[in-house]
């Protein structure tokens, strides 16, 4: 368990409280006690040991059972989103993601609205409503324009990055909307593309 990368632990304690919370659904969960207990009878003992040695995570545990089980199983569901989505980008977990869940990998287009502000080192760009068509201008020091491939789906697609805290959404003083390009986005980017 000393070996595992804090994200493989963290994501094996989301699934291990998934799959705990759906068992217990009818029930009622008194405590992280009975997480702890129920760890141990399932064969998890070095990552119980872990728990128990952290008070935090422990902390953690108790608040999110104390809540109610239908809104942790919501947030459950939105993160399993989240790591699809994440995972669907990344070579060699990209068809298990694609596989488990096709419709919650992030699309082209969306990894390329990261791309083209993390190579120009745009930090903002603004949409803007012509006659016939949609812009988006980057602002600041960057020059151009953002470019896209298919504008159907191209409100779809920054609302996606916005709720998933890649882009940020402003607006200017006419009330055309901003997007503001995340530390997270630019991570994103570089895992991706192996850039780290």
């Amino acid at each position: 368990m000393d070996l595992m990368p804090g994200a493989m632990i963290f994501a094996q304690i989301v699934s291990l409280l998934g799959t705990f919370t759906t068992e217990r659904s009818f029930g009622r969960i008194e405590q992280k006690q009975d997480f702890l207990t129920w760890l141990e009878e399932n064969h998890h003992q070095a990552l119980k040991q872990l728990l128990e040695a952290n008070s935090q995570a422990l902390q953690g545990i108790q608040s999110l059972l104390n809540g109610n089980q239908e809104v942790l199983l919501a947030k459950l569901k939105a993160m399993d989103g989240l790591l699809t989505m994440l995972a669907g980008r990344m070579e060699g977990f990209g068809p298990i993601a694609l596989s488990v869940n096709p419709e919650g990998v992030l699309s082209e287009q969306a990894i390329d609205i990261l791309r083209q502000c993390d190579k120009c080192e745009a930090s903002r760009f603004l949409q803007v409503e012509t006659n016939d068509s949609t812009e988006y201008i980057f602002l600041d020091h960057a020059q151009g324009h953002l470019t896209y491939t298919d504008a159907r789906f191209m409100d779809d697609d920054l609302a996606t990055l916005v709720d998933l805290g890649f882009l940020r959404q402003d607006q200017n003083s006419r009330g055309d909307p901003i997007f503001v390009f995340t530390r997270a986005a630019s991570r994103l980017v570089r895992m991706i593309d192996h850039k780290d």
